[in-house]
């Protein structure tokens, strides 16, 4: 056995311990407290056989306030009193930013977060170990969001029941009626003279549709998860049916990797184009997808639209050979 005394030479209650060990022939390690202090894990074996922290404190000592403040207040009512004082909420804000080079460009950069809604997402991020709570505080961006946003996985179809992207022409090219968009007639005879002079690809189909990106942020009083429609286009939706029999030799998984590459190819030739893939189940489950799907916003790639999509059909058509080579191999 091991023993050690963390005291101080001037400490009465450290010269009793020495002193009953000596007595008895023990040895022991003494550690000096002002010259040496407890490291993290000798802390915490303390702490866990006095009964946690509140049984490591010397109740007599001369520091009442101090004293008090501990006895009074638990780890949890500290972060409520905090979240009492808007002058302390402000203050943790601004500490925060100030720990970036560039906070002020940030800060203007960021949702109108008020420092009441920053404290109390900081600390459920803390307690609950979530980091995707504080990002949606301090930026509007769950983990995932910020993936999807930065184009680094795709947009899975249908998000959460919501309808995306919107399909406005049928499968002939004919404007649908009661659109939930409104299509100028200059967007509508562009797309048109592009579908009517296309070349046919097998297991291709094309579209004019509305896409857009999303969000999702706290409300500002009950910290309910509000989402919030971004980056919204009309643009030319290019869908290309994956391989058959695909999910009988690959799993999810793996076509995934595959469809990662085609991603990073297509934001290397087409920067800021949409790809859609996955969808979720209604057990929440995310699985992959018949399709895969490349959105090329007008506001990006409507001046050289008919290059932009030929570009889009080598990367996709690519992608679909290099599946059907794999599932032949295995």
């Amino acid at each position: 056995m091991n023993i050690q005394i963390f005291g101080t030479k001037k400490c009465n209650e450290t010269k009793k311990a020495e002193r009953f060990f000596k007595e008895r022939g023990i040895k022991y390690q003494f550690i000096d407290m002002k010259e040496k202090g407890m490291s993290k894990g000798e802390f915490n074996s303390v702490a866990q056989v006095n009964g946690g922290l509140l049984g490591m404190i010397n109740w007599d000592g001369k520091d009442k306030d101090t004293l008090a403040l501990i006895k009074y207040i638990a780890d949890e009512d500290k972060l409520e009193k905090i979240l009492e004082n808007p002058d302390a909420c402000e203050r943790l804000k601004d500490t925060f930013y100030e720990h970036f080079p560039e906070s002020e460009d940030m800060d203007a950069q960021m949702p109108a977060v008020s420092p009441q809604t920053f404290t109390r997402a900081l600390f459920q991020a803390y307690q609950n170990k979530d980091l995707s709570a504080f990002l949606m505080a301090i930026c509007g961006n769950s983990m995932f969001d910020l993936l999807r946003n930065s184009f680094l996985i795709p947009i899975r179809f249908n998000d959460k029941g919501k309808t995306n992207p919107i399909l406005l022409t049928d499968d002939q090219g004919i404007l649908r009626e009661k659109l939930p968009v409104n299509v100028p007639d200059k967007v509508y005879q562009k797309f048109s003279r592009i579908y009517q002079h296309r070349e046919p690809i097998p297991q291709m189909r094309e579209y004019l549709a509305y896409g857009f990106r999303e969000e999702h942020r706290y409300g500002e009083e009950d910290l309910s998860v509000e989402s919030v429609e971004i980056g919204r286009h009309l643009g030319i939706l290019l869908l290309y049916a994956m391989p058959e029999h695909l999910q009988e030799h690959l799993t999810d998984a793996q076509v995934y990797v595959h469809v990662w590459d085609a991603l990073m190819r297509l934001q290397d030739v087409l920067p800021r184009a949409f790809m859609y893939y996955g969808k979720m189940q209604v057990n929440g489950q995310e699985t992959g997808s018949e399709e895969l799907g490349i959105f090329l916003p007008l506001r990006h790639f409507g001046d050289a639209m008919e290059r932009n999509i030929e570009q889009a059909d080598g990367i996709a058509l690519g992608f679909r050979e290099e599946m059907e080579r794999y599932v032949r191999s295995v």
